[in-house]
Parts: C-alpha cells; sequence; structure tokens
C-alpha cells in the first residue's frame, strides 16, 4: 500500500482514463477509491451524462453507483488536461485512432498504462507498441493485465494483477496509485510478454466457447486450455517475451479465468458463433467487438510471418474465417502431439 504522505503527494494529481467500458469505469472507480479525481474520457455522450448526472454506467457497469471524484467528458483535450498519468481502456481496433486524436493534447512527462488486451491487426503492434508509434519511441508506457472481470473489479472483489513496464519505477509509480484492499498489484519488467500472453489468452477462450457451443464437454476444454497454453509460450518467445511470463497472472491466470469465467465474453462469443450467429449479431449483444475476434486474425498473420506452427490458433481461424466444420476441425487439433 501507499504511504500515507506519498498518496497525499499523489492525491494533488489528476489522472486521465479513456475510454467508457467495463474495464475503464472500473479503474476509474479504483482510483477514485484511492482518492484521485478522475476524468473519464467517453465516446458515447449519452453514458457520459448519465455518469455526470446520475453516478452510473448504465451501459457497460449497471447498479454500480460510481464516486463523484470520476468525472466523464466527450471531450479528449479536458480529458488529458493536467493528467500525470493516461490509462487507456480502448478495444485494440479502435487505439490508433484514439491515440493520434489524443497526442496533440499530451505531454513528454505522463505516462500511458495499458488496460488493452489484444494485438492491432493492422500494424501486428500490441498496444504499448501503438502508443509509442504515435507518441514517440521514449514514451513512458507501463501495462496493467492479469485476471480481472471488470465487473467484479466494480464490485471490490478481491483481484491480483501484474503492472509490467521497461524501467521498474515506472512499474511501482502505477502500482503506487492503483493498490487497495482488494486490488493487490506484482511487478514485471516483461513488457512483450505481458502483452503477448494477455492478448492469446483471448484466441484459447475463443475455443472453449466454439468447443462449448458444440457439444464438447469439460474434459475436451481441459486439452484445448492446455494445447492453447503450449502455443502461447511459443507465441510468447517468438514475439520476444519471457517464456515464464506465461506461467504468471497475465498467462496462465488470466487464460484460467477467460476460458471458465462465468463472466467471459470470448466464450460466450464462440458457444454463439457455433449456434450460428454472426459476428454483427455478436457486436449487438456486446456493443462490441470482442477482442478474440480481432487478436485471432492478428496471432496468424503473425504466425504465418514467422513460420510459427500454432495449431489451435489455426483450427479457430478455420471454423469462423473459413466456415470449416468444428467437428472436423477439433479431431484435426486432437492429432497434434505436443
Amino acid at each position: 500500500m501507499i504511504l500515507k504522505r506519498e498518496r497525499e503527494i499523489l492525491a494533488n494529481k489528476v489522472i486521465s482514463v479513456l475510454g467508457e467500458g467495463a474495464w475503464g469505469t472500473a479503474i476509474a472507480i479504483v482510483l477514485a477509491e484511492n482518492g484521485y479525481k478522475v476524468n473519464l474520457w467517453c465516446y458515447d455522450e449519452h453514458v457520459a451524462n448519465l455518469i455526470n448526472t446520475k453516478h452510473v454506467n448504465e451501459q457497460y457497469l449497471p447498479s454500480v453507483v460510481l464516486s463523484t471524484l470520476i468525472v466523464a467528458t466527450t471531450d479528449i483535450k479536458a480529458a488529458l488536461s493536467d493528467a500525470q498519468f493516461i490509462f487507456e481502456a480502448v478495444p485494440t481496433e479502435f487505439l490508433h485512432a484514439v491515440v493520434s486524436q489524443a497526442v496533440e493534447f499530451c505531454v513528454p512527462e505522463q505516462m500511458w498504462i495499458v488496460l488493452s488486451k489484444g494485438i492491432d491487426k493492422n500494424f501486428l503492434l500490441f498496444p504499448s507498441q501503438i502508443i509509442q508509434k504515435v507518441c514517440g519511441a521514449s514514451q513512458q508506457v507501463a501495462i496493467v493485465s492479469g485476471p480481472s472481470f471488470a465487473h467484479e473489479v466494480a464490485q471490490k472483489k478481491m483481484t491480483t494483477i501484474v503492472v509490467a513496464a521497461d524501467n521498474l519505477k515506472h512499474a511501482i509509480a502505477v502500482q503506487q496509485i492503483v493498490t487497495t484492499d482488494y486490488f493487490k498489484t506484482y511487478i514485471s519488467s516483461d513488457v512483450i510478454g505481458v502483452s503477448a500472453a494477455s492478448a492469446f489468452k483471448n484466441v484459447v477462450a475463443l475455443a472453449v466457447g466454439l468447443a462449448d457451443g458444440a457439444g464438447y464437454a469439460d474434459n475436451f476444454k481441459a486439452f484445448l486450455i492446455t494445447l492453447g497454453l503450449n502455443e502461447m509460450m511459443t507465441f510468447v518467445s517468438e514475439v520476444g517475451g519471457k517464456s515464464q511470463t506465461v506461467l504468471g497472472l497475465a498467462g496462465v491466470g488470466d487464460l484460467v479465468l477467460t476460458s471458465l469465467g462465468r463472466l467471459s465474453r470470448n466464450v460466450r462469443t464462440g458457444q454463439l458463433i457455433s449456434q450460428g450467429a454472426s459476428v454483427e449479431e455478436i457486436h449487438d449483444q456486446f456493443k462490441m467487438y470482442p477482442e478474440s475476434l480481432n487478436t485471432l486474425d492478428a496471432i496468424i498473420a503473425m504466425s504465418q510471418h514467422k513460420n510459427l506452427s500454432l495449431p489451435l490458433c489455426e483450427g479457430v481461424y478455420q471454423i469462423i474465417k473459413q466456415k470449416g466444420k468444428a467437428k472436423d476441425i477439433f479431431n484435426q487439433i486432437m492429432s497434434y502431439n505436443f
């Protein structure tokens, strides 16, 4: 926990959160819990108005009362004004556009903290790399990741996450402002490993959902998770991360939660696709495209470029993008020796 004097010093700083979704709002709740004023940038003016007038995000976190320290705005300049820390909780497919909009209002002293878990399929870059691409390679960036359903964080359920930064001083600075009695943090220097594992688990959870929707039981889903963990380790190592990161909160921890947790949108996406739902129908239900669908395209492109063998990811791609039969493809995957 932060020492009282350190908390008093930091409390005079403004913190910005970009993204009104469940995860961005949950982090805003954590920050407000620690006494910080939070400027929450919203894309949707209706969501912003409800947060400011009724102190609730009815679209993404209904029934959770928000602190009056959380002030919503659709003006990105106002959201970033005087902010020392900028937390971004933007879907990865829109991150480049949002950062490009924000950069003219940023200063070098600010630190960006990544909450997104995905890979930009157009640039084949992780969120931290997107930020440094737009803001400059010297931009300070940290990552918050790990097994953390937004609804549980908002309800102040015990949660453990990892904060990663190339400079451990930056990771510790973030750790100081987000740690609470129910939101515990660990430190890592493996930015790429945490980024890659956080993204990859989305596709494994999608595979579990496809299998569940197709009628497969828990024994087979355990096989898919095991194979997915092996492929995650291969992928993380090949893109420059540390294999041991896969065994931590951003790897196994988030993989287990996202694949087996009852609130997993990625699993639900797989179930719906197996039951015949279109991508557009899934978007209408979630009000967004789940990260797994965008991440899948990026992982397949990166694996082809690096000549990686990722049978599970390739099989999921065949089912979703090439309309392959789940039973036939899952039988092929089972023949993989790992």
